[in-house]
Formats: C-alpha cells, sequence, structure tokens
C-alpha cells in the first residue's frame, strides 16, 4: 500500500501474470485505474492486444498509459520509438497521452496524474457490492482442520454489502457471510506518521505493519446474519419423484366419463 497524504491518496498496486486473460479480466472488474505499461519499441504484443479487445468488450475502467525503459535508449531513437508509440496508441486510446516512467521525478508526476485523473462510470459495479482483498486470515475449526472462517480485509466500493447476502470469492465459490465488522482504517492518511520517521517508505511499511497489527483491536461489529433473512447456499433445485406424476384412471372413472 502506497501512502500520499500530499495528494490525499492511497494505491495499492498489483499486477497480472503475463498471458493470464481471467486474472486482468477479475482485476479490471474492481480496480480504480489501469495502468498500461508499453514496451519502449512495440507498445503490445498480439497477447496484450487480445486482453485489450476483452476488456474493452468487457467494460474498461480509468486507464493510464506509460512507457518505462525509454530513456536507455540512444536520443534518435527514442525520438523514434515515441513517434511509433504514438501510431499504435492511437489506433486503441485516440488523443491518449503517453507517459515517461524511468525517474522518481516521472513517478512522482504519474502519482500526481493519477490523483487528479477523473473515473470512468462502469454501469455493472452499481449492481452489486465489491471489493479488492488486502488482507485475509483462515482460522480453522477446532474438530476439524479442513473448515473454518475465512477474515477477509479490504474496503467495500459499489452498493452496501449486506451480510445476509451470498459472498462470491473468485475460482472459489459461494459462500455465507458470518459478520460485517468495522477495524480502525488499517492505511490511514495521517501525515504524522509519514513525518515521523525520516526515510518516507520507511514510515509507509511501519505505517501498514502496525495497522494489521492492530487491526483486531478497537473492532466495531456492524452486522451479524440473520438465520431467518441468511440466503440459501443451495442453486439449484432438488429433483422431486412425486412432481409431476400421473395416475391412471380407476374403472369408475372411465365408466363415469363413458356415460357423459
Amino acid at each position: 500500500m502506497l501512502l500520499c497524504p500530499y495528494l490525499k491518496h492511497r494505491w495499492f498496486f498489483t499486477s497480472a501474470s503475463p498471458g493470464d486473460l481471467h486474472t486482468v479480466l477479475d482485476l479490471a472488474k474492481v480496480t480504480d485505474t489501469i495502468l498500461f505499461l508499453l514496451d519502449p519499441l512495440e507498445g503490445w504484443d498480439s497477447t496484450g492486444d487480445y486482453c485489450l479487445s476483452c476488456l474493452f468488450a468487457q467494460g474498461l475502467p480509468t486507464y493510464t498509459l506509460a512507457i518505462h525503459g525509454i530513456s536507455g535508449l540512444p536520443m534518435k531513437k527514442q525520438i523514434d520509438a515515441r513517434k511509433k508509440l504514438s501510431k499504435v496508441v492511437e489506433k486503441r486510446f485516440p488523443d491518449e497521452k503517453l507517459l515517461l516512467l524511468d525517474t522518481q521525478q516521472e513517478a512522482g508526476m504519474l502519482l500526481r496524474h493519477l490523483a487528479n485523473q477523473k473515473q470512468r462510470h462502469l454501469a455493472f459495479r452499481d449492481r452489486r457490492a465489491y471489493l479488492f482483498a488486502h488482507a485475509a486470515d483462515f482460522v480453522p475449526n477446532e474438530e476439524n482442520n479442513l473448515v473454518g472462517t475465512l477474515k477477509i480485509s479490504g474496503y467495500v466500493r459499489g452498493q452496501t454489502l449486506n451480510v445476509n447476502n451470498l459472498l462470491h470469492l473468485i475460482g472459489h465459490g459461494d459462500f455465507q457471510m458470518k459478520q460485517i465488522d468495522a477495524p480502525m482504517d488499517p492505511f490511514p492518511l495521517n501525515p504524522r506518521v509519514i513525518k515521523s520517521q525520516k526515510d518516507s517508505g520507511t514510515a509507509m511499511e511501519i505505517c501498514a505493519m502496525d495497522a494489521v497489527a492492530h487491526m483486531e483491536e478497537d473492532l466495531k461489529v456492524l452486522m451479524k446474519a440473520d438465520p431467518d433473512r441468511q440466503e440459501s447456499l443451495q442453486a439449484e433445485v432438488i429433483p422431486d419423484p412425486m412432481d409431476g406424476e400421473q395416475t391412471w384412471p380407476t374403472e369408475e372413472e372411465l365408466n363415469e366419463a363413458n356415460g357423459q
């Protein structure tokens, strides 16, 4: 987690393995901004182009384009590389500005750009609550270590999270929730935490560690599941062998029908 009190923002950066399309699409569902790091010579390959097509089809969130490694090229090749990249990017992202990411100053400019960037609206995010978990802890039961309680911590976005609804974990399925807690903010935007250390990087790391260590303290329970209102895990209809059963009419019923 990167804290920046001056810009009043905090960022959690994560990445997907190259070619892992499903992870890329899943991350795009919950991320605020996608940072595309382009190759200084080619921009992106055929795999990247396919991922972009899928992202556009699913719904592309706010994005930023940056080039890493172009400063290592000779000056003449830098100019040629920028012209080539501009043509490549124009097909997918018309009029989009390319940012450089080779120096600390350029990194600071990138963070400022991310902080001031207007967020794009995606309609499917308004339908349900979602979050990107930054911490998870599994507590097994005493009788059986294979089952237990999974504690997930993160910032809820979208709709209000209802404890009686099912929670879907990507790649694992649907689960019932036990309760929703509100711990202290593990990554507070407090300038005093940063100024207390000479090394800002060390200060950010200490702040994160202290937050995780004290996450259980001052815990406020917001909601507990109600068994009478909790959504069932049963997703399929159980077949009833007696459903739609048709019996043969009796002899009396046949005679009565013939008489009419």
